[in-house]
């Protein structure tokens, strides 16, 4: 099958990166559940609108658009695993809503943390009804595909409404709250469940 995957929130741990930044430059001391949503400038750190907008700001400055900071990021240990198990089996096309620019930090990144991918792929941010990343999936024609957001598995199921297995959104702080729709849609909280909704078959 072709999976398709975004990148931040799956497999690298960005979440955590910037926590770290906004606690040690802010003298914070949160954990990521402080991202109740994922938009960050909605997301309270402090009591302060001014300082909150200031810390948004810098973990978007100084980690979602930092090249350091984005070779730094650790990825999760679990989906290195999970990703190694699957490729033998499947296509792996990473769609990501990071900067077209950043394509090439990214493949390195993946690279250097032994990551396997058959394509990656930056659409840049994608408008609310997640269109940049379903007009893609459409192109690559994928069999399945997941993502913390759920405007992105909408955005998918708009433009290929036939998938061969129900697109996932993999659970998070920023989305346990959020209702979703099950019919179409279903959720995994770690990558034991992905590779049973998925299926390896044993050679």
């Amino acid at each position: 099958m072709k999976l398709g995957l975004d990148i931040d929130g799956i497999v690298a741990n960005t979440s955590q990166a910037m926590i770290n930044h906004a606690n040690e430059k802010y003298n914070l001391n949160h954990t990521i559940e402080i991202f109740h949503d994922h938009n960050i400038f909605k997301d309270k750190y402090t009591d302060d609108d001014e300082l909150n907008e200031e810390i948004a700001w810098s973990m978007v400055n100084d980690v979602i658009h930092s090249e350091d900071a984005l070779l730094a990021v650790e990825p999760y240990e679990e989906a290195v695993e999970a990703l190694m198990k699957l490729q033998r089996q499947h296509e792996l096309h990473f769609i990501t809503s990071r900067r077209e620019s950043e394509q090439a930090i990214t493949i390195k990144w993946m690279r250097d943390n032994h990551i396997p991918f058959t394509t990656v792929n930056c659409t840049g941010p994608s408008p609310e009804g997640g269109s940049s990343k379903g007009m893609l999936g459409r192109a690559l024609n994928l069999d399945f595909y997941m993502d913390d957001q759920d405007k992105h598995l909408w955005g998918m199921y708009r433009f290929k409404a036939r998938w061969r297995k129900p697109l996932a959104l993999f659970t998070r702080p920023w989305n346990v709250w959020m209702p979703l729709d099950e019919s179409r849609f279903v959720r995994v909280s770690n990558w034991e469940e992905v590779i049973r909704h998925l299926g390896i078959h044993k050679r």
